[in-house]
């Protein structure tokens, strides 16, 4: 009987520390891959990109009106100042 509970509480150890981790996952690090990798998609598409939730326009001055979200990003920050470009990401609750 007691290597029956003995397993049974590992088991139940077990479950309970994957679902924190994976609550931890969905509550911190997902947000934060999902945003890196739409404003990476968006850098990759070009300046004149411009979906539902992001678009890039000329870094300094917003060509396409949306600089009011609170995530950017600069791309081609390597080039010169004329060809650099920001994506913003305008998140829907």
């Amino acid at each position: 009987m007691k290597e029956a509970t003995g397993e049974l509480s590992t088991t139940v150890i077990t479950i309970v520390a994957i679902a924190a981790i994976s609550t931890l996952f969905i509550a911190i690090l997902y947000p934060r891959l999902k945003t890196s990798i739409q404003l990476n998609q968006a850098c990759n598409s070009g300046p004149g990109y411009k979906d539902e939730t992001v678009c890039c326009g000329l870094t300094g001055g917003n060509s396409n009106g949306c600089a009011t979200a609170n995530k950017s990003k600069v791309c081609n920050s390597e080039q010169a100042e004329g060809q650099r470009y920001t994506c913003w990401l305008n998140e829907k609750d």
